[in-house]
């Protein structure tokens, strides 16, 4: 049986999320609804909880709301005088600056969690699990997933099929999810790995938690509120920290390594969505280079560029079969795939 990795980048949710130029304006458009006077919270109530915590005096829901808002229009700010929020984040990276990465993981986080609440899922998510999910909703055990992206597109899809009483957290398990703070052991099954980490944060008592669990409602005061709890819970000094974390960062070599070593054996290798940009190189390559690949798919409006971006990434190439799918309106299977 022949060990398929998929690789997954950012053009592969760009139906449902927007892809960098877009950014900037979608962050407007948050902003603006958080501004809105029927959207903004109580400035006489408080997150009671929070202050049990603690036994201190706390802000209002509203401060905390407009102390989101700010970070969203910092957020916005930076994504416009930089090439990417990646590239921005990389920059923090390197400058040692951890308050203002934190800072970016949280805003982004947030606007992630609203952006997929409004939106439908990109649809070809969906198709992809109802070819892959046999019928004991079984997932392929010769299939591994490397993800660049931190959206849910994959757990949302997932739980339109399968009945997850908290949706996101459980669909994370039931795909064996690996990231920086969660690593499945290692064995003949299917798995999905999140190199830069997921758009969720990890409360004091180290429990994985999304910013809003349900995706399948309307943007209204209760939802603010929700999202802004959470906001709040982890602006405080409780030990609550970002998922998020980029592949690049000292502490995600152990989860990359580890990554490495899960997708040894992999022959086919199917690229959808990812442009290789040149901060990842390091990681691509050491990827890459573990791999005993026979044949890669680029499944790309620009397959052919993008091939060319994987040779010089990975180097040696001989003997290794290209095939560009330039069709994007489904996610590629290859017949190799045993379902």
């Amino acid at each position: 049986m022949s060990k398929i990795t998929y690789l997954f980048g950012a053009g592969a949710s760009c139906k449902a999320l927007p892809i960098v130029k877009g950014i900037p304006d979608r962050l407007q458009h948050l902003i603006s609804l958080l501004e809105s006077e029927q959207m903004l919270l109580s400035n006489e109530e408080h997150f009671l909880d929070i202050s049990d915590i603690e036994k201190k005096p706390q802000n209002t829901k509203q401060k905390y709301q407009i102390d989101l808002i700010d970070n969203l229009r910092w957020l916005q700010q930076e994504s416009k005088r930089h090439a990417s929020i990646d590239t921005f984040a990389k920059k923090l990276t390197i400058k040692g600056d951890t308050d203002e990465l934190e800072k970016l993981k949280i805003g982004l986080s947030v606007f992630f969690t609203f952006e997929q609440v409004q939106n439908p899922i990109d649809p070809r998510y969906d198709t992809f699990f109802a070819s892959i999910l046999n019928s004991d909703k079984k997932l392929p055990n010769n299939m591994r997933i490397l993800s660049w992206n931190y959206d849910y597109q994959f757990e949302i899809a997932l739980s339109e099929y399968i009945n997850f009483q908290n949706e996101i957290t459980a669909a994370k398990s039931f795909l064996r999810e690996n990231s920086k703070n969660r690593q499945y052991i290692g064995g003949d099954e299917f798995g999905m790995f999140k190199l830069n980490g997921t758009t969720h944060f990890y409360d004091y008592y180290g429990n994985i938690k999304a910013y809003s669990n349900s995706f399948k409602r309307e943007i209204d005061s209760d939802l603010i509120e929700e999202i802004t709890r959470n906001y709040a819970f982890i602006k405080e000094p409780h030990g609550c920290k970002s998922a998020l974390s980029f592949a690049w960062e000292p502490d995600e070599q152990q989860n990359i390594q580890y990554t490495i070593n899960e997708t040894v054996e992999t022959k086919i290798l199917v690229i959808i969505g990812y442009s290789f940009p040149f901060f990842n190189r390091e990681i691509d390559k050491k990827l890459f280079e573990s791999m005993n690949i026979q044949k890669v798919y680029v499944q790309d409006p620009n397959a052919n560029a993008i091939i060319e971006r994987f040779k010089a990434t990975k180097g040696l190439v001989r003997g290794i079969d290209f095939i560009s799918i330039d069709d994007t309106e489904q996610f590629f299977l290859p017949h190799e795939l045993e379902l």
